[in-house]
């Protein structure tokens, strides 16, 4: 038997008991466990695992864990593209996708012109946009931080920019979406 340190970021805490969240915790592994069955016993599927870091590196699911090691387990980025690092699969999990509040139209727009999956509509009725960011996985997009609901998100991008062409390079900058945008 070994033991590893680990620590998971985000919404994977959601995974843990309350004692064990946002903090490093002992794990007891048999030799020769791999971080993918690491994953998997912490009652984690791979699918919602983007990053594994082990010492700091970054590793593919069938590394083995040793004695001592520090693991830590990080969800989809959003704001930021991490592909570079990403050694569980052959490519990221992030793939952006969006609802955007009514009041933001021409960044709906902007978005779907460089190949972006955006859901708008000119009128929601009330929490249908918390409801599909929700049910579908999707980033909201919305300029308005008295929306009900919006504190039950973990994807929300507030929009502050007032023009929209200032909107649209505020989102592609803070979300980090350039390389992903596909005109």
């Amino acid at each position: 038997m070994a033991t590893v340190q680990v620590r998971l970021y985000e919404e994977l805490n959601d995974y843990l008991p309350a004692e064990l969240r946002k903090q490093s915790f002992g794990q007891q592994v048999g030799t020769g466990t791999t971080v993918g069955q690491l994953i998997e016993g912490l009652g984690l599927s791979m699918e919602e695992v983007e990053l594994v870091l082990v010492d700091g590196t970054s590793v593919p699911a069938g590394y083995r864990l040793d004695d001592g090691q520090r693991v830590s387990l990080y969800p989809v980025f959003e704001g930021m593209d991490v592909g570079p690092l990403v050694r569980l699969r052959t490519h990221p999990l992030r793939e952006p996708r969006f609802v955007v509040d009514a009041d933001l139209p021409e960044l709906a727009q902007g978005l779907e012109e460089r190949g972006f999956d955006v859901i708008y509509r000119e009128a929601y009725p009330p929490g249908e946009l918390v409801r599909i960011a929700r049910a579908e996985h999707r980033i909201l997009l919305t300029a308005d931080t008295h929306l009900p609901g919006l504190d039950r998100l973990t994807h929300v991008c507030l929009v502050q920019a007032q023009e929209p062409a200032h909107q649209l390079h505020d989102v592609m900058t803070r979300l980090d979406l350039k390389a992903a945008a596909t005109p």
